[in-house]
């Protein structure tokens, strides 16, 4: 049995665990005549999904009732450098992409989300930069504006955080989080019990304003330093806030994560040669700029452990390339490399460099940061950059992001197969151990695309979303089919499914999930036992097995209970 089993575990692609392939179930513009970008997506327990963003387009198809449905609101004269407000959008679907209700939140200045978050009571919390005028509300821990630069084409800004209520109606409160630096808030992340919020910036060194700089538990080291903080789920009070960096330069695009049992994981770029902690797997600074992952405590920001990530030449960062963790808590992460050099491990679908400017990367890292469980390259002959990343609790790691090569590793039965432009969105699913790409897609039109943000629903959903100049983007069963208009881009989001309702006999809830693992019977009777696509009880195991024959024809399928 162990050899037939061998034997047929070579022969399986990884996509025979799948009732049926994957595929873009939908792919949709958003957007109005100006500018649209999609920055971020989540996805609620019921399935449904919020994506935010900025927009400077007045008949964004915002909902009547809805908290803001008027582009560019307040008294406070523009920017100079402002040619049109931007404001921040909120938009809920349905999880077959119907819209359910959609608001502006801004004022008269450039405001745009860059962060999304959802708790399992289905508030919305948001972050991102806001200039002067946002709203804000009475009793958050910052209600008053801060930042003091002029920088076009934004003017002055501060990043804000926000809560909404879970139909759209009511801005529960929202506060800027800012210096007399220009600072904006990256990410965030929500306790999805408690609702206190975590959120990732960077400073100069610029002096906070007492509400934010009595709450510190360390001191800036110099340069630019990466800033986590911890905020009071009432909005009210900045429950801790710490500096990450050396005498170098750490970077702004920082990332943050909680898992389901409370650990917090931060990631930003370092310069800095001397920040690493004793036992991390990588303890050495490669050099040109390095991917810098942290573990903090949740409980008052204190570094657990820290790690470079990184070749000889350049590693960045772009907002939301930490996935977080698996179910078995391995950290994730992604990012664009320079470097030939950049570390890999056996086994890893693509262990050199694939050319040209950046090759997307994907790594995985055991819970105490000591060990460097897989590592791959991905991508092709010209510049590939991941934006948006997201882990299932199996370990599959889903992202997006941007490549113009012609050679991008896509898998055959791929939406887009071919470039669609000088640059398109892509979108990827590896399996847990980085071993193959389950799945990859080139989406994009004639133009250019961005990917910018991705999230999972734990039941084989991925959704992606971004940015489009393409009036021929391809779209399937979309809620807006045409381009909005304009030279400044439209919004788009899509859904990728790697299940399908009915098709396959333990589809137990009826949701278009394979709720267990699938036994596949050979030729020669040998069982093969495949990953969870999802785990119904949240406990760790698999509940429901499907038996199938190898190939498309099911043999004697039945539900199983069982480990």
């Amino acid at each position: 049995f162990g050899a037939s089993l061998f034997a047929l575990s070579l022969a399986l692609s990884p996509l025979s665990a799948y009732a049926v392939p994957p595929e873009i179930e939908f792919s949709t513009f958003l957007g109005g005549t100006v500018y649209d970008s999609i920055r971020d997506m989540a996805v609620d327990t019921q399935g449904n999904i919020y994506v935010t963003g900025g927009t400077s387009s007045p008949n964004f198809p915002v909902t009547a009732g809805s908290y803001q449905t008027v582009l560019g609101q307040g008294q406070l004269p523009d920017d100079p450098s402002t040619t049109s407000p931007i404001d921040v959008f909120v938009v809920k679907f349905s999880p077959t992409g119907s819209l359910l209700w959609a608001t502006f939140v801004g004022g008269p200045n450039n405001d745009r989300a860059y962060a999304i978050e959802v708790d399992n009571a289905g508030y919305i919390y948001l972050g991102g930069r806001a200039g002067r005028g946002f709203p804000v509300t009475a009793g958050a821990f910052l209600p008053t504006f801060q930042s003091s630069p002029n920088t076009a084409p934004y003017g002055p800004q501060d990043g804000f955080v926000a809560k909404l209520s879970p139909d759209g109606r009511q801005l529960i409160w929202s506060s800027f989080f800012g210096s007399s630096d220009e600072l904006i808030v990256r990410d965030i992340d929500v306790d999805r019990v408690t609702g206190e919020v975590y959120l990732a910036s960077a400073t100069s060194g610029a002096a906070f304003p007492s509400a934010i700089s009595s709450r510190f538990n360390n001191s800036p080291k110099g340069g630019n330093d990466a800033v986590f903080a911890k905020i009071r789920a009432d909005g009210a009070q900045v429950l801790w806030a710490t500096y990450v960096g050396g005498t170098g330069f750490e970077d702004h695009q920082n990332s943050i994560r909680v898992d389901s049992n409370g650990n917090l994981y931060g990631l930003t770029t370092t310069q800095s040669s001397n920040i690493a902690t004793s036992g991390a797997f990588d303890t050495t600074y490669g050099g040109g700029g390095d991917e810098f992952v942290v573990k903090l405590s949740p409980s008052n920001g204190a570094l657990i452990w820290g790690a470079y990530i990184g070749g000889s030449l350049n590693e960045s960062t772009e907002t939301h390339e930490l996935a977080g963790t698996d179910a078995n808590g391995n950290v994730y992460v992604t990012g664009p490399t320079r470097s030939t050099d950049f570390p890999t491990t056996t086994g890893a679908f693509q262990r050199t460099f694939g050319g040209g400017v950046n090759d997307a990367f994907v790594m995985k890292i055991s819970s105490n940061g000591s060990t460097l469980l897989a590592s791959t390259y991905l991508g092709g002959s010209v510049n590939d950059r991941p934006e948006g990343t997201y882990v299932a609790p199996n370990g599959m790691v889903f992202f997006s992001g941007v490549t113009g090569s012609p050679n991008f590793p896509v898998t055959p039965n791929a939406f887009r197969t071919t470039l669609g432009g000088g640059v398109d969105a892509f979108a990827a699913v590896l399996s847990a151990d980085l071993s193959s790409v389950v799945y990859a897609t080139y989406l994009g039109g004639t133009l250019t695309e961005g990917g910018r943000g991705a999230v999972g629903d734990g039941r084989g959903n991925f959704y992606f979303g971004g940015d489009s100049l393409s009036l021929d983007f391809p779209t399937k069963n979309a809620f807006q089919s045409v381009y909005g208009g304009g030279s400044g881009g439209d919004g788009f989001f899509a859904r990728l499914t790697l299940t399908g309702p009915g098709t396959s006999p333990c589809d137990v809830n009826s949701d278009g999930s394979v709720n267990g693992i699938d036994i596949q019977l050979s030729v020669n009777q040998a069982l093969l036992l495949l990953p969870c696509t999802a785990d119904i009880n949240n406990d760790g195991s698999c509940n429901v097995v499907d038996v199938q024959r190898v190939g498309n024809n099911i043999l004697g399928a039945q539900c199983l209970t069982g480990p």
